[in-house]
């Protein structure tokens, strides 16, 4: 039988994610609109707050990249917009971290189920294998 290896998955989704930030944000090829989280919506499209100042052809991975963050759950749209196009680090999102008005209850965690959301909802990111049963 085949199964989904989530942490696989997870891993793939969070070294795709790094990547982008790395190779548009950081190099200044887009700029990302700073909100309030309570500005970020269910149908808030992500793509809204991003601006491509140079156009690649690596575009198109970042617009599905912000399409599928777009069609995540709230919360795991949020923490990802913080921790991958704000790059705050996620010790600093803490609840009882005090610079950021941005702040989830387990960062750790919810990032954990906001990469695993992002890999399934990318199936190139998908890790599969067979179960022995």
């Amino acid at each position: 039988m085949i199964q989904i290896d989530y942490k696989q998955t997870e891993k793939n989704a969070k070294y795709f994610l790094e990547c982008l930030t790395k190779n548009f944000i950081e190099t200044g090829c887009c700029s990302v609109k700073k909100v309030e989280l309570y500005d970020i919506h269910d149908d808030t499209d992500i793509k809204s707050l991003v601006k491509l100042n140079v156009d690649s052809k690596y575009s198109d991975l970042l617009l599905n990249a912000l399409n599928c963050i777009s069609k995540m759950s709230l919360e795991n749209k949020k923490m990802l917009y913080c921790a991958h196009l704000l790059e705050i680090k996620r010790k600093s999102l803490r609840s009882d971290y005090e610079p950021f008005e941005y702040s989830f209850g387990n960062p750790f965690y919810t990032y954990e189920k906001a990469l695993r959301e992002f890999g399934l909802l990318n199936s190139t990111l998908v890790e599969l294998y067979e179960s022995k049963n």
